[in-house]
Parts: structure tokens; sequence; C-alpha cells
């Protein structure tokens, strides 16, 4: 074999392996486009924007507890007060 035949053979080893490289980037860059439209939505609300509705609702309900918390506090204070 000369050094001609040397070369393209590896340069066609090389070829192969490029392209089965493009080919697993291809679809992996495939998965997570399509794990970013279900976090972030397509057009449609994701799950993070779900996530986020949630969490806000919790926190408007947390601040509603503890709003009756004090208010009960106060009642009962009132009570104690006034009842002795």
């Amino acid at each position: 074999m000369n050094n001609e035949q040397i070369i393209l053979d590896e340069l066609r080893a090389l070829r192969t392996t490029v392209e089965q490289f493009h080919s697993d980037m291809r679809e992996r860059v495939a998965t997570l486009e399509a794990h970013d439209r279900d976090l972030y939505g397509n057009g449609q609300p994701g799950r993070v924007a779900e996530t986020e509705s949630r969490l806000s609702n919790l926190e408007k309900l947390w601040a509603r507890v503890l709003g009756g918390a004090a208010v009960v506090s106060v009642l009962v204070s009132l009570l104690i007060k006034f009842a002795l």
C-alpha cells in the first residue's frame, strides 16, 4: 500500500466517524428541543408556567392562612382580656 492509499483510507474512516457524530448530535438536539417544549411550552403554557402559577396560588393561600391566624389570635386575646 502506498502512502496516498493509507491517507485516503484514514480520511474515509474519519469521515464516517464525523458523520456518526453529527447524526448523534442531531438526535440529542432533537431530544433537548422536545424537552424544552415540554418545559416552556410550544404556544401553550409549559410545565414551568404551570408550576409558577401553582406556586403563586400557594403563596396567596399561605398569606390568607397567616391573616386568619392573626385574626383568631386577636379575638382570643380580646376574649381572654374581657372575659376575665
